[in-house]
């Protein structure tokens, strides 16, 4: 199992992100209830690894899903 620390001001700003509303239809984007922060890891050749985040509302097979404070799952990589 990895170990993830979000602090409460990240966790803020990942609910800010997801609630925000989609340009073409004015729909907030997601909810924290149903789309998650996905942390990645991807080959990058020459310079190592390339990290990345991005919003999500698919757990994928091979998934680790971590929860913070007890809550519904925030992240997974």
């Amino acid at each position: 199992m990895m170990q993830v620390t979000l602090t409460e001001t990240a966790a803020n700003k990942v609910k800010e992100l997801i609630q925000r509303n989609d340009p073409e239809t004015g729909k907030p984007l997601g909810t924290p209830e149903d789309t998650y922060l996905r942390m990645y890891v991807a080959g990058g050749g020459c310079s190592g690894f390339r990290y990345g985040l991005a919003l999500d509302r698919n757990i994928q097979e091979g998934d680790e899903v971590v929860h913070q404070g007890g809550e519904r799952p925030r992240a997974m990589g």
